[in-house]
């Protein structure tokens, strides 16, 4: 009986901390965009579609939640475009910097920093799986002359490691692979430290993390009737991340906080079943067959997309 109480409690336990995450992503922000990019004199590229700047990738540009951030992408221009765009249409706007950086051995993200009087817009560009997505972040220039450099806030930071990011922000069919097998074995593992603390402090940063992907979903759905066949797509692999990948790492993070535990009995010399040490193993390994059935079905939507 007392074994079925730990259950309940692990159950219990993982599931707040996730929710908890969740809550905080939400109230932090989340990743809304501002609406004051037009109202400053920056004109917009032609033909594009609004794209969710999530928390996480603020956090990676070091952009404070709370300044203007805009997002958008389109299937129709490149990088180069894009940029050229921008040198010939900021009227009355200075160019101050424009630079590039790889962030984590992903795809170049180019950077251009404008001035006028004491406001700055920072405009950062990169390529995407159909197109290029860019974002403007405006605001005082002494605020926005730092953002770029990277270093991000901490819950978003700690999510990488078992988070998968919003489907805007996926550039190849193979990493949908990786996330979808990696971030449970990692949750498995990580939730083990502390013995069992550990899967609270993860599932409170995936439910941070997951907080951004919500917003993505919610800017398509927006969209409906009228949802582009690229928006549609990631929607599909929006759902495959909270419907299956989400229930599978918080099982896994119960695993792992099940095992931590069974590991503090043994070393204190309590009476321990010998299922206990194994049961977790054996699921564990179920949750990565489906896994690895989950990241292939993704993959391959992704290549339609």
């Amino acid at each position: 009986m007392r074994d079925e109480y730990w259950h309940a409690f692990f159950w219990v336990f993982v599931i707040a901390s996730w929710a908890f995450g969740f809550a905080y992503g939400r109230w932090a922000g989340g990743g809304q965009a501002g609406g004051g990019v037009e109202a400053m004199g920056i004109p917009i590229y032609p033909g594009v579609s609004e794209f969710p700047v999530t928390r996480e990738m603020k956090s990676g540009f070091g952009i404070p939640t709370d300044v203007t951030c805009q997002g958008y992408y389109t299937t129709s221009a490149s990088v180069e475009n894009v940029m050229n765009y921008y040198r010939g249409h900021m009227e009355n706007w200075s160019l101050a910097r424009e630079n590039s950086f790889s962030p984590q051995t992903e795809v170049t993200t180019y950077t251009q920093l404008y001035k006028k009087g004491e406001n700055g817009a920072f405009i950062f560009v990169k390529t995407i799986h159909a197109g290029t997505l860019f974002g403007i972040v405006v605001g005082p220039y002494t605020s926005v002359q730092a953002h770029g450099a990277g270093g991000g806030e901490f819950f978003s930071e700690l999510g990488k490691a078992v988070s998968i990011p919003s489907p805007f922000e996926i550039s190849s069919w193979w990493q949908l692979l990786a996330y979808f097998t990696l971030t449970i074995l990692a949750m498995f593992v990580l939730a083990q430290l502390f013995f069992g603390v550990g899967a609270a402090i993860f599932l409170f940063a995936r439910g941070v993390s997951d907080s951004a992907v919500v917003f993505a979903l919610e800017v398509i759905v927006r969209k409906f009737p009228f949802i582009p066949t690229y928006d549609a797509w990631m929607l599909v692999l929006g759902m495959l991340i909270l419907a299956v990948n989400l229930p599978l790492c918080i099982w896994s993070a119960h695993m792992g906080a099940q095992r931590a535990v069974y590991m503090w009995r043994r070393l204190r010399g309590q009476p321990i079943k010998p299922e206990t040490a194994v049961e977790p193993i054996f699921n564990f390994l179920i949750v990565m067959a489906i896994s690895i059935v989950t990241g292939i079905v993704a993959a391959v939507a992704f290549s339609y997309a």
